[in-house]
């Protein structure tokens, strides 16, 4: 290898010597394993930003008032209750939408600290194995619906009858 290892590549070398035999087996091993990690940890960061965004839009719409308050139900206190606000203080309202930008906020940093990572995870991939990082593929029991899931099962049961 003449080439530079970036700093991710340069931590498994150090720990992984490119000289041993079975280091390309342990590098990939290794690379894919934290790699499906980060993506499943981007994965939950995008629905929180989905959820937070509804969250706003809950809590913006809403016009807290004693004759209104019941009629919201259980939400804004659910709310409340998730980001730490507290209810009956004069301005809860704006403290809780606050809570919920700068919790979006440190979310969204979080998603581009987590793609930077994974960019840099397969670059050290493709400098440590030679080989461009691609994803396996993933549960082809996961990737059906559940109505071909159903559907496939009638079959089999069909099979096991006749």
């Amino acid at each position: 290898m003449t080439q530079k290892l970036n700093k991710y590549a340069q931590g498994i070398a150090c720990d992984i010597p490119l000289s041993h035999n079975n280091s390309p087996y342990i590098h990939r091993t290794i690379i894919r394993k934290d790699v499906e990690q980060m993506e499943w940890m981007l994965g939950m960061k995008e629905k929180d930003i989905a959820q937070m965004t509804d969250d706003l839009v809950t809590v913006k719409g809403a016009n807290i008032s004693d004759q209104q308050f019941a009629s919201l139900g259980k939400s804004v206190q659910l709310m409340t209750a998730k980001y730490g606000s507290v209810i009956g203080s004069p301005h809860y309202d704006e403290d809780l939408v606050l809570d919920i930008e700068e919790r979006t906020f440190e979310t969204e940093c979080d998603i581009t600290f987590i793609t930077n990572r994974i960019a840099s995870a397969k670059e050290a991939f493709l400098q440590l194995t030679g080989d461009v990082f691609t994803a396996r593929p993933s549960n082809k029991r996961s990737a059906q619906t559940p109505e071909q899931r159903r559907k496939l099962l009638e079959e089999r049961k069909a099979k096991m009858v006749a």
